[in-house]
């Protein structure tokens, strides 16, 4: 967009985590070098010639992981995961109804979960020289923001089963909730383990600008945080 609004001097990439940024930077480069060809709608084409590149991916499962990740990029773009916790005009800590448009929460676990499974297969179909790769810069991605979503879906679930008395049902989503909060956790540290420790300190899930946010879910009689960010 900045090309064709007459921005074609310089571009300066601002770039956070650089190991899961790695394709990202790459087509951002390639971008710069030919503005006709890459662009966004050569975005799958990218992701496929990466593939199988990085991953020695046939073209099958090549195409596959193309669509799967330009479907992440939609459902990350649409609520980037650092920004569940946002509220919503201040009614909410969640981005999508629990009842609402047919359970949007719901509905948006499921499609997050279909990229999850895509990327399970694909991965688990790898040789193992290709697997830190595409771990550390697609699948743990997909991964954790699918645990981000389910922690924040369930938690609404939760909420309302609570307040509607049905504890048995609140008991089952707060622990989902939960659940999801401990992947988080434990994939961020598997991730840092890598490599004799290599990315240790390099990311994490505590963002700083955040301060301490909390969620509560209700089980039983019982509240119980089950997601915390550290105060800056």
């Amino acid at each position: 967009r900045g090309y064709y609004i007459g921005a074609d001097d310089y571009w300066i990439l601002n770039v956070g985590d650089i190991e899961p940024s790695e394709p990202s930077m790459e087509f951002f480069l390639k971008m710069a070098w030919d503005i006709e060809h890459w662009n966004d709608t050569t975005v799958k084409e990218y992701l496929q010639g990466q593939a199988m590149r990085d991953y020695g991916m046939n073209g099958t499962d090549a195409r596959t992981m193309a669509d799967a990740i330009s479907e992440y990029y939609e459902i990350n773009g649409t609520r980037k995961a650092e920004f569940y916790a946002k509220a919503d005009f201040g009614t909410a800590p969640a981005a999508f109804s629990a009842t609402a448009n047919g359970d949007e929460a719901m509905r948006w676990i499921g499609r997050s979960k279909k990229v999850v499974e895509t990327l399970d297969a694909l991965y688990n179909g790898l040789s193992e020289e290709y697997k830190d790769a595409f771990y550390e810069q697609f699948y743990y991605n997909v991964l954790s923001v699918n645990d981000i979503i389910e922690n924040f879906g369930y938690y609404e679930k939760n909420v309302i089963a609570a307040a509607q008395g049905r504890m048995g049902s609140a008991g089952v989503y707060a622990q989902l909730s939960k659940d999801a909060a401990e992947r988080v956790r434990q994939r961020k540290n598997d991730f840092n383990s890598r490599h004799k420790d290599k990315w240790t300190g390099f990311m994490d899930y505590d963002h700083p600008r955040d301060g301490d946010i909390s969620l509560s879910v209700t089980a039983g009689k019982n509240m119980a945080k089950c997601w915390r960010r550290r105060p800056a």
